[in-house]
Order: C-alpha cells, then structure tokens, then sequence
C-alpha cells in the first residue's frame, strides 16, 4: 500500500510539474499574441486535469481577451462550482457581465468579490466604473476613493476619475448658466431690438435731404442751362461766318464809282475846253 501512494503521489508531482510548464508557455504566447498557442497549450492542461483552478482562471481570462465573454462566464462558473471562495473569480464575472451589459448581475458579482475579500481593490475600481456609466457620480468617487485608501496604486486613478467628475460637474453648471432666463433676455431684449431697427437710422438711408441731392433742380439747371446753350448757337457767332460787311467789300458801291466816276468823264468833254 505504501509503494501505490507513493507511486501516486509522485505521479501527481509530475502531473502538476507538467502543467506548470504548460501554463507558463499558454502565458508566454499569450503575451507575444499568438493566441491559438495560448488556447492550445490550456487544452493541453484540461486533458490532464480538467478541473485544474489556475488553468481555468487563465483561460477564462483568455476568453474575454478575445471578447467571448458568454464563454468565459461558463468558464467561470465551473471554477465557481469547484471552489466559491475564490474572489478574484467573482471579480472576473462582474467584467464579463458588465461587457454583456446586465450591470446588476454585476454589481452583485463585485460585491460577493468584497464580502470574501474586503480588500480586493480592484472591485472597488470597477464597482466605480459601472457606477460612472449610471451616472453615480458621487458614488463612484466614494468607490475610487476606498480602492486608493486600500492600495497606493489606485491613487491615480482616483485622481484622475476626480478630476474628470469635477470638470463635467463645471462644464454643466455653466451650460445651464447659458440657457438661464436671464441670459435669453440679454439675446432678445427691447433695447438691441430697437438699435437694429431704429427709425432714427431708416432716416439716415431714405432721408428726404439725400433723395434731394441726387435729383436736386439745381443740379438740373446746369446740365441745361439756357447760358450754355446760348454759347454752342449764339448770333454772334452766326454773324462772324456771313457777317453782311464782309459781302460789301466784294461788290461794294464805292469801288464801283471808281471806275466809272461822273468826274473823270468829265475831264474828256469837259465845257470849259469847249469854250477856247
């Protein structure tokens, strides 16, 4: 009897040896991103011990990796079978859950995750989260605060969750700031409605004294002027062109009398000759 167990007992020991291996490689090509690798080598384990807990939390966690969340649950769920006091499990099915959007079944698996481990803070961290997409704000920062206090890693965490509360609880404030009463008067008040449309400024662009500048009589008047068309046809100017003096000089009387005067003929046959 004591040869069989201890012949079982390092047939264990091998096995278990066995699987560390594998799971070691399963992690390494997980890592490196050849994940049928991964899913290969966990299969690997399954074959020598199907109800192995690591291997089944690793592969769970493989599944939601490549978002098969329904399948990672049931994954989940026979480890949960094997052994319920596992929180890290129970954290796990909250995120799976949350991916499939049934936030209560959740928020149930977070805090069973607590009640085994209250110092588990990661499910404080992602109680937080699901309480940011129900807009619970002040809740989620009571979350974020206690994973903080829990852990120095989640510090940063909280304090950018912080800020990022704090900025859209500012950027609210100041658009219902601008869609106030007071500010929709200011849009739409008496005052700028009548500077728009003031009859003081309709005046200034259809004022009578304009409309008098463009077509003023006067301005009429000197495009025609009597004056200015007295100068383009004036009778003096008509004169100088066939003035009556200028036709005298050619055919005047006067030359005329020079030629055939009364005293030159005179001289020829004058009486006084006659007389000696």
């Amino acid at each position: 009897m004591s040869r069989q167990r201890t012949k079982k007992k390092l047939e264990k020991i091998k096995r278990e040896k066995t699987i560390v291996k594998l799971l070691d490689k399963a992690l390494v090509f997980q890592k490196s991103g050849r994940f049928s690798d991964t899913e290969m080598k966990l299969k690997e384990v399954f074959a020598i011990n199907p109800n192995h807990l690591e291997a089944l939390h690793i592969y769970s966690l493989f599944l939601m990796q490549q978002k098969k969340f329904e399948e990672s649950i049931e994954i989940i769920n026979k480890s949960i079978a094997i052994k319920n006091d596992n929180d890290l499990v129970y954290n796990n099915k909250g995120v799976a859950l949350k991916k499939l959007g049934q936030f209560e079944k959740a928020i149930d698996c977070y805090k069973k995750a607590l009640k085994i481990n209250p110092k588990n803070g990661e499910a404080f961290v992602n109680l937080g989260n699901i309480s940011l997409d129900q807009n619970e704000n002040e809740k989620a920062l009571e979350y974020f605060k206690k994973a903080s206090d829990l852990d120095i890693k989640y510090r940063k965490i909280y304090e950018e969750k912080k800020g990022s509360i704090n900025k859209e609880s500012n950027d609210n404030e100041k658009n219902e700031s601008k869609d106030s009463p007071k500010k929709a008067v200011k849009k739409a008040a008496p005052k700028k409605a009548a500077k728009k449309a003031a009859p003081k400024k309709t005046a200034k662009k259809a004022a009578p004294k304009k409309t008098a500048k463009k077509a003023a009589p006067k301005k009429a008047a000197k495009k025609a002027a009597p004056k200015k068309t007295a100068k383009k046809a004036a009778p003096k100017k008509a004169a100088k062109k066939a003035a009556p003096k200028k036709a005298a000089k050619k055919a005047a009387p006067k030359k005329a009398a020079k030629k055939a005067a009364p005293k030159k003929a005179a001289k020829k046959a004058a009486p006084k000759k006659a007389a000696k």
